[in-house]
């Protein structure tokens, strides 16, 4: 089966050293067997980095660590790790409501048969997994940024009213 173990941290009272401290902990109690790591922490880049260098410490180098592509690829995430054989970039759309898509951006460097894992493992967990190469905001982000970029101008600028622009992308694209 698959198990998720979620650790969600209020930025406000974000605390580096307890977390990292705890995270440690965890990995060498009911942590231990844990298959992948995923980092999305993204709004806290220098915990971002302190945490992926924790985990590579860590974790035995044959475990994944998937990273959070929207605002670094993976590939310059890997560089903050002695294995980067073991660092998959991950990327998906919660806010498109049903949507199931995942995308997996392994690096130069990222050893073949742990990007299949992860794929895997996302697949055996209900959602769709595609590879695409490790750029900037993968693809969806990179593509929708813009389009919600315009709709947002086109409100502003009196073309429609939220709900005709909101009916018109769920309707017409």
């Amino acid at each position: 089966g698959l198990a998720l173990t979620t650790r969600l941290v209020d930025i406000r009272e974000f605390d580096l050293e307890n977390f990292l401290l705890d995270l440690e902990d965890a990995f060498e109690g009911p942590l231990a067997r844990t298959a992948v790591v995923v980092v999305a922490a993204d709004l806290l880049v220098d915990a971002r980095i302190d945490i992926i260098n924790l985990l590579d410490q860590i974790l035995e180098p044959e475990r994944p660590i998937l990273v959070s592509c929207s605002q670094a690829t993976a590939t310059e995430q890997s560089a903050l790790a002695d294995h980067p054989q073991r660092i998959v970039g991950f990327s998906m759309l919660p806010l498109l409501g049903g949507h199931r898509v995942i995308e997996v951006a392994g690096t130069a460097r990222t050893d073949p048969a742990i990007v299949e894992r992860v794929r895997a493992l996302f697949q055996a967990g209900g959602l769709v997994a595609r590879s695409v190469e490790d750029r900037p905001g993968l693809v969806l982000a990179r593509i929708l940024a813009p389009i919600v970029h315009e709709a947002a101008n086109a409100l502003d600028e009196g073309v429609a009213t939220a709900q005709a622009i909101d009916d018109a992308m769920r309707l017409g694209a």
